[in-house]
């Protein structure tokens, strides 16, 4: 009898495996011809060098025929799912070009908000605050990226030996943070945004002058880390 069960066991314990590499097989053999949507491509965007992309006859170009014949073959989209989450760690308020040099006249991640919101709502149809949450966490010198307005944004270069940049609005005083709506923007499309407030005590950042609806953590570093635990695929900027 304990060897008919045990008979009886390993062939099913067959069948499933089988199975399962039956599955692996069909889902590897389609993945390489299934055709991904690519309705972004024909959306306009900016080159490295500040070049901006909006011609139709470019824009409207097969991936074959942008990158090289047997491109889409090789292109492989994300399943659409309705509970993938992220976490960004915003490390820094800009981001460095390909020589090092820090690009002043950018926001990290927030200039590239625009892109993650078309792979993820265009290319894959994946809403965000609903399919996908996304969620970002400033640290360090990100902080500054959750500011109305901090002396570290003063720009008014007839007046560059002031020590002072009050906070609050002052004419003729370019303290406010020139990123502001980049922030508002993400949140509008469903991205939580969290500031260090270590980051925050360090650099002097009071709620008063903290973009609405950016809430604290503690720690930049640790609430990431939670985050991870929770389940959020780390973005590490």
């Amino acid at each position: 009898m304990y060897q008919k069960k045990l008979s009886i066991a390993l062939f099913l314990y067959a069948v499933f495996i089988s199975g399962q590499a039956m599955a692996y097989d069909g889902e590897t053999a389609q993945r390489g011809i299934n055709t991904c949507p690519h309705e972004y491509w024909n959306q306009p965007y900016v080159m490295s060098n500040g070049t901006v992309i909006d011609d139709p006859n470019v824009l409207n170009r097969t991936m074959d025929e942008e990158f090289g014949t047997g491109t889409q073959e090789i292109t492989h989209c994300l399943k659409k799912r309705k509970n993938a989450k992220v976490v960004v760690s915003i490390n820094g308020a800009h981001p460095s070009n390909k020589a090092g040099v820090v690009q002043t006249d950018r926001a990290r991640f927030l200039s590239n908000i625009e892109y993650m919101r078309e792979n993820y709502e265009d290319l894959h149809g994946m809403k965000m605050g609903k399919e996908v949450k996304v969620v970002a966490v400033a640290n360090s010198s990100g902080a500054l990226l959750m500011t109305t307005h901090h002396p570290a944004w003063m720009r008014d270069k007839t007046d560059v030996n002031d020590p002072d940049c009050p906070m609050k609005p002052v004419e003729g005083k370019t303290c406010f943070n020139p990123f502001r709506h980049l922030v508002e923007r993400a949140q509008e499309i469903g991205v939580k945004f969290y500031l260090c407030q270590t980051a925050s005590r360090v650099i002097g950042i009071k709620k008063a002058f903290k973009i609405e609806g950016v809430e604290y953590v503690p720690g930049g570093h640790i609430a990431v880390a939670d985050l991870q635990m929770l389940g959020y695929a780390l973005i590490d900027l």
